[in-house]
């Protein structure tokens, strides 16, 4: 914290200071490494930090990357420093691990509203991609922010969220774990995507067939609420399409 502010006054000092952490066997001074490079690189611009931005994301270490992304996470409620915050983060996301992407969905946990801009669906279509590995996403605040979105680009925020129902599959039916608390607010976002209509209308029976058949926590007595407003139906049918009204006859 004391270098990211003496850097305003004399950024090469800080550079120099740094210049071996990243060879460091202390994840502290690796990902500090990183932090500062992503700061200073994006506020000031200057031709030595932005080398040492690319370097990272060319050829750093993972504790590295993960800084660099903690500090873009951190920018990206600065309106003027949003792209840049952007940029990083989805360069960070190829090829990144799991616990890179982690890292990188720390946005969702410390913005406390994101906008249907044009970094953040940017930054929904990076997370989306089939080559983003959520298995290690974090659950904190990321379906709330999501359903906040809609009803802007639904189509991303389906299939971010059916990832992440894959990624939290043993966690979301076992009430011993912090993940299932988001089970709930899956079945809501699988509800206000089927209320749209078009093509969300189908995203939302796959996302609550998807979380019935794991058993979500929770799912199912959503599933028994929506039965018991449209009275006894065949069970079959409605496992299958568990919100469509068979269509009347037109013969009394």
């Amino acid at each position: 914290m004391f270098l990211a502010y003496a850097q305003s006054w004399d950024d090469q000092l800080v550079f120099d200071l740094i210049s071996d952490w990243p060879k460091s066997d202390q994840a502290f001074l690796q990902r500090a490494y990183g932090e500062l490079v992503g700061l200073v690189s994006t506020v000031k611009e200057k031709d030595n930090w932005i080398r040492a931005r690319d370097e990272i994301m060319a050829s750093g270490t993972d504790n590295v990357k993960i800084g660099l992304a903690h500090s873009a996470v951190n920018m990206w409620s600065d309106e003027k420093l949003r792209q840049h915050a952007c940029e990083i983060l989805i360069a960070l996301l190829k090829g990144a691990s799991k616990e890179l992407v982690a890292a990188v969905m720390d946005v969702f946990r410390v913005t406390d509203e994101l906008t249907p801009d044009v970094s953040t669906v940017e930054l929904l279509r990076a997370l989306a991609d089939a080559g983003t590995d959520m298995s290690a996403a974090p659950s904190d605040f990321v379906v709330d922010r999501l359903q906040a979105l809609l009803p802007h680009k639904p189509e991303l925020i389906a299939a971010i969220a059916e990832k992440l129902i894959d990624a939290w599959r043993d966690e979301l039916g076992n009430i011993q774990t912090v993940t299932s608390t988001v089970a709930p607010q899956l079945t809501d976002l699988a509800l206000t995507l089927h209320r749209l209509g078009g093509a969300s209308r189908q995203s939302g029976v796959s996302i609550f067939e998807a979380l019935i058949g794991i058993d979500a926590y929770g799912a199912r007595q959503t599933l028994a609420e929506i039965d018991g407003r449209f009275g006894p139906r065949q069970d079959a049918v409605r496992r299958r399409h568990p919100w469509r009204r068979r269509p009347r006859s037109r013969h009394r």
